[in-house]
């Protein structure tokens, strides 16, 4: 089967499945029909799927997933506070200013990870009733 998905798309499902992982909420999916079209949507909960598939996001690169951007945000504002562009008080006590810098830097980090990930061209991925299917991926940006 051959189906076409979005790198950036992918990229932005890993990294709210890693958030939902720290702030909670559904979860992303790669929704996979028998006819190979695909779709990446949130899987909510208490909800019967009749045809799709739905995989795990991270199923279709390579590299370790272990970045989110709570992290990097936490990391941004030590480094600013390091450098003494950012005040050492509670995160809700940041003015506009330094909330700018430190998502300008949290951004910067997440395009760099994007960056490393590698995007699979062909995946074997196993089904709920535990059949295995190669999947070629035609990326489209």
């Amino acid at each position: 089967m051959k189906i076409q998905l979005s790198r950036k798309v992918i990229a932005d499902a890993i990294l709210h499945n890693n958030e939902t992982a720290v702030i909670g909420g559904d979860r992303m999916g790669v929704f996979v029909w028998p006819d190979g079209a695909a779709k990446i949507s949130a899987v909510g909960r208490g909800t019967y799927y009749t045809g799709p598939e739905i995989y795990d996001p991270e199923s279709f690169v390579t590299t370790e997933i272990s970045d989110d951007t709570t992290r990097w945000w936490h990391e941004a504002r030590e480094e600013g506070i390091k450098e003494g562009r950012i005040r050492d008080v509670f995160p809700d006590e940041l003015t506009l200013e330094e909330r700018d810098l430190i998502d300008e830097y949290a951004d910067m980090y997440e395009d760099v990870w994007r960056e490393e990930l590698r995007y699979l061209v062909e995946v074997r991925l196993e089904s709920d009733d535990g059949s295995v299917e190669t999947i070629e991926i035609d990326w489209i940006d």
